[in-house]
């Protein structure tokens, strides 16, 4: 592979900044770093204070936060030294073996692409890394909104087992919309990639007329395209259908037959608390208004989000490995 073309740049500064973390959990719960490799957890009433606990090791506050039925989201690193509000998020990556995030793959080969002259594969693999990026921001935001409702209800000082609404629950909803369009959205754009990659015809833009292109007429080609079984094995069968085709189904039910704003099952907010090895951690969820006729609730409808979420920066970092062209970042060199 040719040496990366170098840019000049200039007016680069040098200086320190200082930052601060944190990390973000299912059910409204915050893990705060403290000394190398110790976390606090919380939010926890205590008396008539909103405090957090430990510190604790890493991998203990993380068996804590599974006992309270929590999971880890991602962390986001504030950065203090700018006027304006400065911050990078890094979400639950789903493999401790990832190290770079999907978006910022597809970024540098949208980059390389560019510069071997191929316009529209840079533009599709730009528009799937914003995608991807823009997805991964609204996971926080979906924490941060269950992150304050875990708060309030702790200083209202509800009961186990409250089932709660108020005026912000609906920013929840659309955060959630938000998510689920975003990924929907780069599912597309991975589709429209694969559809390059096997040639199919012109229109082939998303995941929907890409299987149906293939099913009827590209089946040979896909057979040799590494990129179009990553696809069509993520998505499955319409007998035996799998986690693309259902995101597809919840995206297609939010924006086309029922808001989740009126889905009985996502009617309010449930306030639980449970014991753990540390203390006792109240969380928050979206449920129904009461429980199912055997006395049971639904997986929490944000812990199936991030399941979506991980198979989805598992299938986009895959695909990256089978791209067209290398993951290839532009090289910037400080000039006088």
């Amino acid at each position: 592979m040719n040496e990366p073309k170098a840019y000049p740049a200039t007016d680069v500064r040098f200086g320190v900044t200082h930052s601060s973390e944190v990390l973000f959990l299912t059910g409204g719960l915050l893990a705060h770093p403290q000394a190398p490799g110790t976390l606090l957890l919380g939010p926890v009433r205590h008396e008539s204070r909103i405090v957090y606990v430990g510190p604790n090791d890493a991998i203990d506050v993380f068996k804590i936060a599974a006992e309270a039925g929590a999971y880890f989201v991602g962390s986001n690193r504030t950065y203090l030294s700018s006027p304006e509000r400065c911050e990078t998020w890094q979400p639950n990556p789903g493999s401790k073996s990832f190290v770079e995030q999907s978006s910022d793959a597809w970024s540098g080969i949208s980059h390389a692409a560019s510069v071997a002259g191929d316009t529209a594969y840079s533009d599709l693999s730009r528009y799937l890394s914003i995608s991807m990026s823009s997805a991964a921001l609204r996971l926080r935001e979906v924490s941060q909104r269950h992150h304050e409702q875990l708060v309030w209800s702790l200083q209202a000082g509800r009961k186990s087992g409250s089932r709660f609404a108020n005026s912000a629950l609906h920013e929840l909803y659309l955060a959630i919309h938000s998510l689920v369009a975003e990924m929907c959205s780069a599912r597309d754009y991975l589709a429209h990639l694969c559809a390059i990659h096997v040639q199919a015809k012109d229109g082939t833009d998303s995941l929907a007329r890409l299987v149906k292109w293939i099913e009827k007429r590209g089946a040979e080609q896909a057979s040799r395209s590494q990129f179009a079984a990553l696809m069509m094995a993520a998505n499955g069968t319409e007998e035996s259908p799998h986690w693309l085709s259902k995101l597809g189904d919840v995206r297609n039910r939010l924006m086309h037959r029922q808001p989740m704003a009126a889905d009985p099952d996502s009617s309010v907010l449930l306030y639980e608390v449970r014991s753990t090895s540390l203390c006792e951690f109240g969380t928050v969820r979206l449920s129904s208004r009461s429980r199912d006729a055997d006395g049971a609730d639904a997986e929490d409808p944000f812990v199936s989000l991030l399941r979506f979420w991980i198979e989805l920066e598992g299938l986009a970092r895959s695909c990256a490995a089978n791209a067209k062209y290398p993951v290839q970042h532009p090289v910037f060199v400080a000039v006088d």
